[in-house]
């Protein structure tokens, strides 16, 4: 499930930034499900702590197929558990490739994400395991669909926010390490890590002020890729209809 819309449930219970702060936010590293079209989605009330979703689409971009082998169909389930200072989430989805593109394998990803409010701090952990991926690195890297192969890793995010002087402090680190099996040889690898910091102050309750810092370091396939090595500062006004 992708961090776009009311069904966007992953990034924020993994990452202080969750899917905000564009060259910080978790997608930078971990693969994220755009958004899709004829979509259904489904969910449960929420059960001791529990709350289930599923979602499935018909056919990914455009009209659907009357046949729906030719359509390219994506499957999500998932589950957050919400108790107190804990927040947990386990999100697992596939992509289905139409008869069309046969020779390409389905994509899948497991993710999983925790956060828990220790008063002082909350600290946030992200694990996300990739199969067959077709871009990875907020599409800074795509697969030549030629190959009939895809990308094979992992993304880690670790993270804390903290109250400091009247607002926000969050910091993270993220890292990727996937594989393209369409390559051979020991150049066939995309390795990234990013490190970000911020500050949000509050001037009402919904507006506030915002600053952050970030640099990014890929190796491998993006080694000479300026959407991945770079180091960004921003600041700015924020506020909330």
């Amino acid at each position: 499930m992708s961090d776009c819309g009311t069904f966007g449930i992953y990034a924020m219970a993994a990452s202080p930034f969750g899917g905000a702060f564009s060259k910080a936010a978790m997608s930078q590293t971990f693969n994220n499900n755009d958004r899709f079209d004829n979509m259904v989605t489904l969910t449960s009330q929420e059960m001791a702590g529990f709350k289930l979703y599923a979602q499935y689409s018909f056919h990914a971009n455009g009209s659907e197929d009357v046949h729906a082998s030719q359509n390219k169909r994506y499957l999500a389930a998932a589950a957050t558990y919400n108790v107190g200072p804990l927040e947990m989430v386990f999100v697992a989805d596939q992509i289905k490739n139409p008869d069309a593109e046969v020779a390409l394998e389905d994509s899948n990803t497991v993710a999983f994400g925790v956060n828990y409010d220790l008063g002082v701090v909350r600290p946030y952990l992200g694990v996300q395991y990739m199969k067959n991926a077709r871009s990875v690195s907020a599409g800074a890297y795509k697969v030549d669909l030629a190959q009939e192969k895809g990308m094979d890793g992992y993304a880690l995010s670790l993270g804390a926010k903290m109250p400091l002087l009247g607002g926000d402090a969050q910091v993270a680190f993220q890292y990727l390490d996937t594989e393209n099996k369409g390559i051979s040889g020991a150049e066939n690898r995309v390795n990234r890590y990013l490190v970000t910091a911020a500050y949000m102050y509050p001037l009402s309750k919904r507006t506030s002020l915002y600053g952050f810092a970030s640099y990014s370091d890929a190796s491998k396939l993006l080694e000479d890729d300026n959407e991945t090595n770079y180091t960004a500062l921003g600041a700015g006004i924020r506020h909330a209809f």
